[in-house]
């Protein structure tokens, strides 16, 4: 099977907790936008929230996000995205919360 390899995502800080702002470190020049806005892509248990991405590739972490993350750099927001709308690859991280905290 072809499989197509996407950019490497990496972020700063490694482990960022919700309503930081993260830097959101890809090579541009793999990543074909053509001048549009962008996008992270948090996934989430099997929710999907987004947030713009700024010109300096950073963006905020949404607040209510909890446990283990993925986050990729996507063109566009949808609540199904699909293989073409996501520009990057995965990075992961972990947002802990005490064991008696609700899930939304």
């Amino acid at each position: 099977m072809p499989v197509t390899p996407l950019p490497k995502l990496t972020i700063d800080p490694a482990s960022p907790r919700p309503n930081d702002l993260v830097k959101f470190n890809f090579n541009s020049d793999e990543v074909k936008a053509d001048g549009q806005q962008l996008f992270v892509a948090f996934f989430d248990g099997l929710q999907v929230q987004y947030a713009d991405l700024d010109g300096n590739k950073q963006a905020t972490v949404p607040g209510d996000l909890q446990g283990t993350v993925y986050a990729a750099i996507a063109k566009t927001k949808d609540n199904n995205p699909t293989a073409q709308q996501i520009l990057t690859g995965l990075v992961m991280f972990e947002i802990g919360f005490p064991s008696y905290v609700g899930n939304p």
